[in-house]
């Protein structure tokens, strides 16, 4: 059997080039996070990148060493990981709770748990592929050993084995080894049933940290639509719980002047307690306005938000900190006049669709979409009818943060979406 070292420089790719760092450092070489051997087609390999930088995967590998065959099967890897990311490699034919979870599928992905497994560096293997062939720089991460067949009941790994189980990188392992004698006692073994944990490896290269800001950055309501509006906030990121705050006297630009918390409006949750969550969800601050039924001018209200404390890992998306919620004065005029003021949009967190939902005032529209640089991406007019119901296109977006704008007659309104 080859005997592996980690003296080799290793390559990492990230997006805009490649670096070189030394194997063995914490925290910085992708390693094997979770490897699943189920039933039938339900093979899984999960590759953690613990570096604060993505990698191109296109510069990474698996090798599978059936038997003990010295001559490995090659599934080049595609796609980008993200800095404390995961890539999950799965069968095809993979039961549907894996593959909603999958990154990339492979037919030749088909190990069992006696099959040594090694996670390499593609451009350092050699046309002619055996294991006494391969460099031995290009080995990164390992499971199982090399030139050895361990029977059916695989490698023996905690309380388990390679062989009929859902192995879990410990999450006090911060780099890859190729010392199988090492790696493995870091694995804890589950039934090879357990999915729940695919791309939600924890690891003590990921740090917690909360990123939190308003989902709209203005908004305007009329004074009598009913006292109560709901601001939404988005906490992005995994996080321990956290406690975040709403206050009006914000001064940005653009919004003004503030009118008096308790005259014009009272803010109800100024503050907001975040239970611990792996990020993604929507908290809400309840605002409720004040309709002294005398006809004036429209008012302001500078709203920002802040974390409670930075030691909670909690820190404010400077892009979307500040809210200018602007209360129009309705008074005199009658009725409860709806406007296109009240328009809604969904979901906040979007993939091929955005629905405005509202009533709109007869006529043309039009909307406009920007990224987080400001450049315009996506800009389209229309005209309709009253309508409860538009939907936009967003298929064609790249995922990330976008701001659209929206335009009837005299009015604008601006609102924050993820695309997923």
């Amino acid at each position: 059997m080859k005997q592996i070292t980690t003296t080799a420089l290793i390559l990492l790719a990230t997006i805009e080039g490649l670096g070189q760092t030394t194997s063995g450092q914490e925290c910085v070489l992708p390693f094997f996070s979770e490897m699943i051997d189920g039933q039938a087609s339900n093979k899984v390999l999960e590759i953690f990148n613990p570096s604060n930088v993505p990698i191109n995967a296109s510069n990474l590998a698996v090798l599978q060493f059936m038997n003990g065959s010295p001559i490995p099967t090659v599934i080049a890897l595609s796609g980008v990981i993200a800095s404390k990311g995961t890539h999950v490699l799965a069968n095809p034919n993979a039961d549907p709770a894996i593959l909603a979870n999958t990154n990339q599928t492979s037919n030749n992905l088909n190990f069992n748990g006696n099959d040594a497994l090694a996670l390499v560096q593609m451009n350092m293997l050699p046309p002619d592929l055996n294991e006494l062939s391969i460099p031995t720089g290009a080995f990164i991460d390992i499971i199982g050993e090399i030139g050895t067949n361990p029977s059916s009941n695989g490698w023996p790994v905690g309380s388990g084995s390679t062989s009929g189980h859902c192995l879990i990188r410990q999450q006090s392992v911060t780099a890859p080894t190729t010392n199988w004698q090492v790696g493995q006692t870091q694995w804890t073994a589950f039934p090879a049933t357990h999915v729940t944990n695919l791309q939600q490896h924890q690891s003590a290269c990921r740090v917690l940290q909360a990123t939190v800001g308003f989902v709209e950055v203005s908004f305007s309501f009329n004074e009598d639509i009913g006292n109560t509006v709901l601001l939404d906030i988005l906490v992005s990121g995994a996080h321990d719980d956290i406690d975040i705050f709403v206050q009006s006297g914000a001064s940005f630009t653009g919004c003004g002047p503030d009118f008096a918390d308790g005259t014009d409006f009272n803010i109800v949750t100024s503050s907001i307690h975040v239970p611990a969550s792996s990020g993604g969800e929507i908290v809400q601050a309840e605002i409720i306005l004040v309709d002294d039924n005398t006809v004036e001018a429209d008012e302001s209200i500078c709203l920002d938000l802040n974390c409670l404390s930075v030691s909670q890992n909690c820190f404010v998306d400077q892009n979307a900190c500040c809210h200018e919620l602007v209360i129009i004065d309705n008074d005199g005029m009658g009725m409860e006049d709806k406007t296109f003021s009240d328009l809604k949009l969904y979901p906040t967190l979007a993939e091929n669709t955005l629905h405005i939902d509202g009533v709109w005032i007869n006529g043309g529209y039009s909307f406009s979409i920007s990224n987080t640089m400001g450049q315009t991406i996506l800009q389209q007019s229309q005209t309709i009818k009253q309508s409860k119901d538009v939907s936009l296109d967003i298929s064609t977006l790249e995922k990330g943060m976008y701001f659209i704008t929206l335009n009837q007659q005299n009015s604008t309104i601006t609102k924050k979406f993820i695309k997923q």
